[in-house]
């Protein structure tokens, strides 16, 4: 700060000031003079620190306890110094108390990307400090809700996406500048003469949302004014009443369409599902797969439009990430739930070289043909994953074909790293959970080595060269049906 005033001085020129009186109608309309303290999240920035001025005084002619709680976040040990030290001497300004965490303290809380484990981790330390029965407030501001609606808009967000930043949440969290500019806050910063610590990564123009912040809207600004980022605030805000009404139909469709549970698996009547609305049955889908992955952090949005493309198209499995699967059962029943590895037959086959090996359990089959080259004439190599050539005379004994193990490993041509495990190598490929225990695998019987994955990868073993005289060529075959 500027000006060090005294506590009373202070606090009497900031209730004097009109903004002090909405900021205060807004606080009471979320409950927060039923609760017994109120822990602000203040990172140093301006719109955090107008809030600790803001809300100080509330709490005070209310005898609620009010504390400032700061996050490091430990990206920038200096920077991160310099925000906690404000915090501190802000907290002391205000006769409130200073409380700091740290994104280390908070390890075990997950997210769905960076930015989404570190808002995690940083509500669990603010509501850690509320306890049971307080209150944290945010500044989360008009302009932040603009920004939203309009991030969501470009990544093509659903409605709970583009729907506004709730003013009040059900685990005790609160926004009462929503309705405020971040202009109005600055003005008011600078008539009492506070100082805060501008965020580097907010002018940042690589990121999404700054560049948002600092080229969209100054612009849409430009071109129609001032109430550009209130129509869009505005927006969010309808949209989050059509949100809480789908999401009621949708609860209420869920009771209707759900058949029963077994086996770890939700069931539903796919007749009565598709009685209701598209949009109610994409978040009837949605809430059934949010049960289901439970703390797991998914882009559900996808899954969500591959499962009614299946539901239309009459298809019998479809895999989803974490190993769940979506299965059509009899009386026009969707059965979502964890797949099962044992329900995969296991096979395992002899090769036929030359000839055909039939799968018949997954109806695919190789057809292995022995090739000679002739002297100096360099041999063809066949194009893509469905077929393989091997130098025969580095290969030891005969050949197998079976379905993925446990524990199964092997080098990849030109990976360069040494042996993989092949349930990583088929994930990272985008192999679905339910079709990797099926894949088959050549594999020499002697040695256990494998050489070829079919439609997949080939192993860094028996390569052809300019000395190779004895070839085998082998070509997967998928039985059409």
């Amino acid at each position: 700060m500027n000006r060090q005033l005294p506590e009373s001085d202070l606090l009497d020129r900031i209730t004097s000031l009109p903004l002090f009186f909405t900021v205060s109608q807004v606080c009471t309309s979320l409950g927060c003079h039923e609760t017994n303290r109120i822990v602000a999240a203040v990172s140093g920035g301006g719109d955090s620190v107008a809030m600790a001025l803001l809300v100080a005084p509330y709490a005070k002619a209310r005898a609620i306890e009010f504390m400032l709680a700061y996050f490091d976040h430990e990206t920038d040990p200096a920077r991160n110094a310099r925000e906690w030290a404000l915090v501190q001497g802000l907290a002391h300004q205000l006769g409130a108390g200073a409380v700091r965490g740290r994104k280390s303290d908070y390890k075990s809380v997950a997210g769905f990307g960076p930015e989404d484990r570190w808002r995690n981790k940083r509500y669990a330390f603010l509501k850690d400090q509320a306890g049971p029965a307080g209150m944290v407030i945010t500044a989360h501001t008009m302009d932040d809700n603009a920004e939203s609606f309009l991030l969501a808009a470009v990544r093509g967000g659903s409605g709970a996406a583009l729907s506004s930043i709730r003013t009040s949440r059900m685990d005790g969290i609160a926004r009462p500048f929503l309705g405020i500019r971040r202009v109005e806050l600055r003005t008011f910063l600078s008539l009492l003469g506070v100082q805060w610590i501008s965020d580097p990564t907010n002018r940042d123009l690589a990121k999404t949302r700054a560049f948002l912040r600092h080229r969209v809207l100054p612009h849409l600004a430009e071109r129609f004014g001032n109430a550009a980022v209130a129509g869009l605030s505005r927006s969010a805000d309808l949209i989050g009443e059509w949100e809480d009404l789908i999401q009621q139909l949708s609860q209420d469709a869920l009771k209707v369409t759900f058949a029963e549970k077994g086996h770890g698996k939700l069931i539903l009547d796919l007749v009565r599902l598709g009685e209701y609305h598209a949009a109610v049955q994409r978040r009837v889908l949605r809430l059934v797969l949010e049960r289901l992955y439970g703390a797991h952090r998914i882009p559900l949005t996808l899954h969500i439009d591959r499962l009614l493309r299946f539901i239309t198209e009459e298809g019998t499995r479809l895999s989803l990430p974490q190993g769940l699967q979506a299965e059509r059962t009899a009386q026009s029943r969707l059965s979502l739930g964890p797949f099962s590895p044992r329900a995969t037959p296991d096979f395992l086959c002899p090769m036929a070289i030359p000839g055909v090996t039939w799968i018949e359990k997954i109806g695919e089959g190789i057809r292995a043909s022995v090739l000679w080259t002739p002297r100096n004439v360099s041999p063809l190599m066949p194009v893509g994953s469905d077929c393989a050539v091997l130098d025969a005379e580095q290969l030891t004994g005969p050949l197998l074909v079976r379905n993925r193990n446990p524990g199964d490993r092997f080098s990849p041509v030109g990976f360069g790293q040494g042996r993989v495990r092949l349930k990583k190598y088929l994930r990272d490929h985008g192999i679905p959970f339910a079709d990797r225990w099926k894949c088959p695998v050549v594999l020499e019987k002697q040695t256990d080595r494998i050489v070829w994955i079919p439609g997949i990868a080939r192993a860094d073993i028996a390569l052809v060269g300019p000395t190779t005289r004895k070839m085998l060529l082998l070509c997967r075959i998928v039985l059409r049906t």
